[in-house]
């Protein structure tokens, strides 16, 4: 299938190019938010064990943050040859949790009868990543109205990080009745009113790494209102196989004006991106987005 769309580009690609080398740059800042689940596998299969759900974001307490994002194109008159564009975006965002979450259901034998202890308590998460996408594209219309078709080669570097308060837990979850092996002791209170002896776990980091590389379809098309350095664009990249997808769409609008040797302009916009992922180098995710509104500048050369 990628070899037929591939062939396609390239064949449609000859009615138009660009008439003279150009290097196009976009630059700027993205109000972003986080919505839905990300987890580590090894952690969403400890909640599954213990029944418990994964925490989304708004629970952990991300909100909205500045990212920054950005973009550099070569486009060329040869035809058939691709141009080239490179792409960069840049995302850190964390919080502490609006509730305490359960990180640990202990089942503990008391006088015939099993309780659960639950070790609940706060959790600072962070979400750090670069993403950098390498694209190559071919101009199918380029005029007032143009269309761009190509590839993206996605590079995500970064991780996802749990930090764990400190957390009062029977003994038994530290192999038994025979003491804490060096952790502070500490008592603990089933069901509301049984004392047993416990230990203090220190407060703990999870720490799940973000590398993933994403092949993504590219098309942007762009409406230039004539003779008014106006226009309105929207890029879409994606993919869908086997459980995990991820999908980018970027909206804008925007004024061009020129100078005696370059062309500069402001846009605003807005940007959605979109991971569902079973298990995708270890990172879990449920219609994860960040999405939000952003100001950019470019420039023409």
């Amino acid at each position: 299938m990628k070899k037929l769309l591939l062939c396609s580009l390239i064949g449609f690609a000859s009615p138009s190019y660009a008439d003279f080398i150009g290097i196009y740059g976009k630059a700027g800042v993205w109000n972003a938010g986080f919505e839905g689940t990300v987890s580590g596998i090894k952690d969403k299969i400890k909640r599954e064990a213990n029944g418990q759900e994964i925490p989304n974001f708004e629970t952990r307490g991300l909100d909205n943050d500045n990212q920054i994002t950005g973009w550099v194109a070569f486009e060329h008159p040869i035809p058939f040859l691709p141009n080239v564009r490179l792409g960069y975006t840049g995302v850190e965002s964390s919080g502490w949790s609006t509730e305490n979450i359960s990180t640990d259901k202990i089942t503990v034998p008391y006088n015939g009868v099993n309780i659960t202890y639950d070790g609940s308590q706060p959790i600072y998460t962070t979400m750090q990543f670069d993403a950098l996408d390498g694209t190559v594209y071919w101009e199918i219309l380029d005029n007032w109205v143009n269309l761009d078709l190509g590839l993206t080669v996605r590079k995500m570097d970064g991780d996802f990080k749990e930090t764990i308060e400190e957390t009062a837990l029977p003994t038994q979850q530290f192999g038994g009745a025979d003491g804490c092996g060096g952790l502070e002791p500490t008592t603990v209170i089933l069901g509301g009113f049984i004392s047993l002896p416990g230990c203090i776990r220190p407060q703990t980091t999870a720490v799940t790494p973000i590398d993933i590389l994403l092949p993504l379809i590219y098309a942007k098309a762009q409406f230039d209102l004539p003779f008014t350095g106006t226009y309105v664009a929207a890029t879409v990249q994606g993919i869908s196989a086997s459980g995990n997808s991820m999908v980018d769409i970027d909206l804008e609008a925007g004024y061009n004006f020129s100078l005696t040797v370059m062309d500069i302009g402001a846009s605003i916009g807005y940007r959605e991106a979109t991971l569902n992922a079973k298990d995708l180098d270890d990172l879990y995710a449920k219609d994860a987005k960040l999405s939000g509104v952003y100001g950019a500048l470019s420039v023409h050369f």
